[in-house]
């Protein structure tokens, strides 16, 4: 279908010069170009990646132990002494492993809805309902995307393009066996 995408613009242009009212050809050419320019505007505004990493650097201790996601996803680019672990969810979710790098979590990111929304890890209910002594402290979510909500567009869109960034930050420290038992398959 790709190659004949230019036959759209071409074929409209065509219909619209057929009006011969001008108030309704100048209507409908400004109704076609609305949605060009909203998409335009998007490159317009800083990625909301470098606006999480910006918050990050300002209002995350540079010591922290950050737990991140891996594999699939794009990380936030963190720089500095910062310990980051990306966990890589696809390839080694196992409870013992996840457990210890809670244990030394200070703050959990979740950089986009991939693997929350595509697996069912408990692991995932336990930090959204507080269970692992966590609290979402902030969520980064394009503001460029209205009239749409960029979550429930299409996953490249809204996994690779335009995610919405979560941050947890640890309240309540608990015991590698607790962490295992809240998130076992």
């Amino acid at each position: 279908m790709s190659p004949l995408f230019f036959m759209f613009p071409l074929l409209l242009t065509i219909a619209i010069s057929r009006f011969k009212h001008k108030i309704l050809r100048s209507l409908l050419f400004f109704v076609c170009l609305c949605p060009g320019l909203l998409f335009a505007s998007i490159y317009y505004k800083p990625d909301v990646r470098i606006v999480a990493t910006n918050w990050v650097k300002k209002n995350i201790n540079i010591s922290s132990h950050l737990l991140s996601e891996s594999g699939n996803v794009v990380n936030l680019p963190v720089s500095g002494n910062y310990m980051v672990d990306n966990f890589d969810f696809y390839n080694n979710y196992q409870a013992p492993a996840l457990a210890q790098s809670l244990a030394l979590a200070d703050y959990i990111f979740v950089p986009s809805r991939r693997v929350f929304l595509n697996y069912q890890y408990p692991y995932y209910q336990s930090l959204f309902n507080g269970k692992l002594g966590f609290i979402k402290l902030i969520d980064f979510t394009p503001n460029y995307s209205w009239p749409l909500i960029s979550e429930q567009a299409e996953e490249t869109w809204s996994v690779f393009d335009h995610p919405t960034i979560r941050i947890f930050k640890r309240t309540n420290k608990l015991s590698i066996p607790e962490y295992e038992a809240l998130i076992k398959i």
